[in-house]
Parts: structure tokens; sequence; C-alpha cells
């Protein structure tokens, strides 16, 4: 039987390539380690203490996590970064449906699985027909608070989850290229208006945490409630420079332009 799931270490161009190809029932064993003398079919260094560890199982149309560690395991899909599943700590058989993934232990990058092609598409379920065959939007695509999300969230969309959010002044920029006309003030008021509209203002801190607290929230709930896509995203992609200076602290226009991107 021909494998079906490759297992890959994550690494840079100093170490030396691991791979494993697993038929079904094979299975690989990897674990993080700073004593340097742990062993598994695969050993990660860790800087630091971190008591992660996994099996990757392969099955003929799918693969399965085991997580015996003590830290939870997170699992990104590659090819769709939004998608994101936690793996807690003495969880056993977890089905993972991506073909392409990564797994991580907090900031610690441990494998990439390379997983089999779905068989088929599942059966079909007939739909409710009040409901039109389609997801409705809480959002409108058309908005200038649409097109600061689609920006706020366009690194996460086009490199992983983990990717650093831009700050306002990046935003306005990358707006600027598509030919919106914005400053990094109104960028902020318009992430205060997506604050209230997808109903997070309860949790919000207060003092210094408040202006990174907002973005990571805001981008947070649009990519788990799948508001924004790659479908969203327009044009190749910026190296957005971080813009400091006077650039940065321009007044924004009055508020009432933007009042017809909120009705």
């Amino acid at each position: 039987m021909h494998p079906v799931v490759s297992v890959q270490r994550v690494g840079d161009a100093s170490q030396a390539p691991w791979v494993r190809h697993l038929r079904p029932g094979q299975s690989v064993r990897f674990l993080t380690c700073s004593c340097r003398g742990c062993e598994a079919d695969l050993v990660v260094p860790a800087p630091r203490r971190i008591p992660a560890a996994g099996r990757v199982a392969a099955y003929p149309d799918h693969w399965r996590l085991d997580n015996p560690g003590q830290a939870p395991l997170t699992v990104e899909n590659l090819e769709q970064s939004q998608d994101l599943i936690t793996v807690p700590a003495g969880r056993d058989g977890v089905v993972v449906p991506f073909e392409l993934a990564r797994v991580n232990a907090g900031q610690v990058r441990l494998v990439t699985v390379f997983g089999p092609e779905p068989a088929g598409r599942p059966a079909g379920v007939p739909l409710c027909p009040g409901t039109g065959g389609r997801i409705e939007r809480a959002l409108d695509p058309h908005s200038t608070y649409f097109a600061v999300l689609v920006a706020l969230c366009e690194p996460r969309l086009r490199r992983s989850a983990e990717a650093g959010l831009p700050t306002s002044a990046e935003i306005a920029q990358r707006l600027g290229h598509r030919g919106i006309a914005i400053t990094p003030r109104a960028v902020d008021w318009h992430i205060e208006y997506l604050i209230d509209k997808l109903g997070l203002r309860p949790g919000c801190p207060a003092g210094r945490a408040k202006r990174s607290w907002r973005k990571e929230a805001v981008a947070a709930a649009a990519l788990r409630g799948l508001l924004v896509g790659p479908e969203h995203i327009r044009g190749p992609a910026d190296p957005a420079p971080r813009i400091r200076g006077r650039a940065a602290r321009r007044p924004a226009p009055g508020m009432a332009q933007f009042q017809g991107d909120h009705g």
C-alpha cells in the first residue's frame, strides 16, 4: 500500500531535512526537548521548557493527531490560514480535516503534515428553503469600514494565523494604494465602529492595552466568523513599511463623511 501521509520537520536551512512517509496504520511520535536526552521519532529542540508532544497517525482517507503532552497543540490549515483547531492536552484520536497543515505548540512550530486528498464529497443534506442556500453577511462589503477590516486581516489571510496585524498607519497606506483616501485616525474610528457592530465592547480592557486589543479582537472575530476571506483581497501584497512621524499623526477628517458607510 502506498504512503498517504507525509510528516516533515519545520526548520531552517541550517537543519538537516527530516521527513517520514506513512502508510495507513503507521504513525510518527514527536516531542519538544530542552535537555537533549529525550527520544522519539522526531525530537524538536525547544528554546524554553514547553512540555509538548504529539503523534500523527495515518488512515486511508485522513490523518489524526494525539496530544499526550501537557501543552495544547494548534493545527493551522496552510491553505486557508484562518482555519485553526486546538487539540487540548490529553486528547487522543482527533481527526484533522486539513490536507496541508502545520502543528504548533505556542510559538514553536513542530511539524508540517501532508494528508491524503478527500475521497469524495459528503452526502447532500436538504437545506431549509427559507435560508435561500446562502450565508447572510452581517457586514456591508462595499463600505469603508469593510475595506479597513480586510486590510487589517490581510496578513493572516495571505500568510498565516500567526502573522502580525498592521498598524493604523499601514492600513491607511494600503487603502491609499487602492484609491481609498483615509487617515490613521479615521482607521481607528472604523475599528471602534466594528468593535460595537460585532458586539465586542463588553470585554474591552482599559488603559494602554486597549489599542492592540481592538485590532486583535476584531481580526479574530472576523476570521472565526468567516466575515472576510481570500476572495476579498485585491491586488498584490504590500510590504507596507511602518509609517512614522507626522504622516502617522495627521488628524482624521470630520466623522460626518463616514456616516454613509455605517447605515
